[in-house]
């Protein structure tokens, strides 16, 4: 978890904006994401994970 949370807070937003400008999510989601949603999400995620590391605990991803 550590890791994942590292990885994740190292990743900034200028990054994050490059990656998102290279990615058509149409297909994916139906619709172009907007970027404010992306970077809204990623720093849920990231917060999720970071708090996940500092407790110690693991994280579960199930995948259908």
């Amino acid at each position: 978890m550590a890791d994942i949370a590292t990885a994740l807070d190292e990743l900034d937003e200028e990054e994050i904006e490059h990656r998102f400008t290279h990615c058509d999510t149409t297909a994916a989601y139906g619709a172009p994401l907007d970027l404010d949603s992306v970077l809204d999400a990623f720093a849920l995620l990231s917060s999720f994970y970071r708090t996940a590391a500092e407790a110690t605990n693991a994280v579960l991803i199930r995948l259908n």
